[in-house]
Parts: structure tokens; C-alpha cells; sequence
């Protein structure tokens, strides 16, 4: 697997949607999102952006916050919170190909990338997903991110 350095991503106007599930399955819980989310007014135009808080971990529920880019504002409600942006800049990125219980194993290597050359995270892990596929949740592809510090001390 190819890991990229210097990766940015920056996003304007993020419903942002809280839960806890099983990394196994994001796929469901992310058609169900896109299967609903016209229905609070708005339409996503870009690529979902999910960050597990606890680390990504196969087998157990995790906290986990997507955030959809959409084409309008929105206020705060009991469901969703709106973020106006979302900027991560010099981050590591390696891409995931297959199943979503799978992917602690591309996060493990771009861990061991990180530590293996001396580089400070920031940020815990954003996993941006390229292509999401209910039917075949194998033939989903997720790239995770994790941002760096760009200080040399």
C-alpha cells in the first residue's frame, strides 16, 4: 500500500452526525445518512468524512462522528450539528481497499509510518470514503488521514 505525504482537505459547510457502531458496519449506517438527508433540506456534493475518536478497531463499537459536505447551512439540531468548515493540512493518507472490518489493518501501517519516521500526529485518524458499496462491501474504498505537526523543533 502507497502512503502519500502532504495531503490536504478542506471543506465548507459539514453536517456533522454522532454515533456508536461497529467499524463492520459503516457501510449501512452511511447509506442510511444519504438515504435521509434530503429530507432535512440539504444534499451532500462532496466526499463523507468519518473520524473514529477511539481508533479504528474491527469487533467492537467505537465512537464515531461523520461529517457530510452539503450544500447549504443548516442549524444546530437534535440529530445533526453544522460545522461551516473543516481544514486539515500536512497529513499522511494511505488508501484502503476492501472490507470495513478490515481497516484497522491500513491504519496499523500508516501508524508504524508515522512512528518509523519520527513524525508528531495531530489529529486522530479521518477516513474520507471514495466509494462505498452496500452490496459488495468489499469493493469499498476508504482513505485515512491523519494529520501531522509541520513544526521542526
Amino acid at each position: 500500500m502507497q502512503i502519500v505525504k502532504e495531503q490536504y482537505i478542506f471543506y465548507e459547510n459539514l453536517l456533522s452526525y454522532k454515533t456508536i457502531i461497529e467499524i463492520e458496519n459503516i457501510f449501512e449506517v452511511i447509506g442510511y445518512i444519504l438515504k435521509n438527508i434530503d429530507k432535512i433540506g440539504v444534499q451532500k456534493i462532496n466526499k463523507m468524512i468519518f473520524c473514529m475518536y477511539g481508533g479504528i478497531y474491527s469487533g467492537k463499537k467505537n465512537e464515531i462522528e461523520f461529517l457530510i459536505p452539503v450544500d447549504n447551512t443548516l442549524t444546530d439540531n437534535d440529530y445533526f450539528s453544522f460545522k461551516p468548515i473543516f481544514k486539515m493540512i500536512n497529513a499522511v493518507k494511505i488508501r484502503h481497499e476492501g472490507l470495513p472490518k478490515d481497516l484497522h489493518i491500513s491504519y496499523d501501517l500508516l501508524i508504524d509510518y508515522i512512528k518509523k519516521n519520527g513524525y508528531k500526529p495531530i489529529t486522530p485518524a479521518y477516513c474520507m470514503v471514495v466509494r462505498c458499496d452496500n452490496e459488495i462491501p468489499s469493493n469499498g474504498i476508504i482513505d485515512i488521514y491523519i494529520g501531522l505537526n509541520s513544526n521542526i523543533l
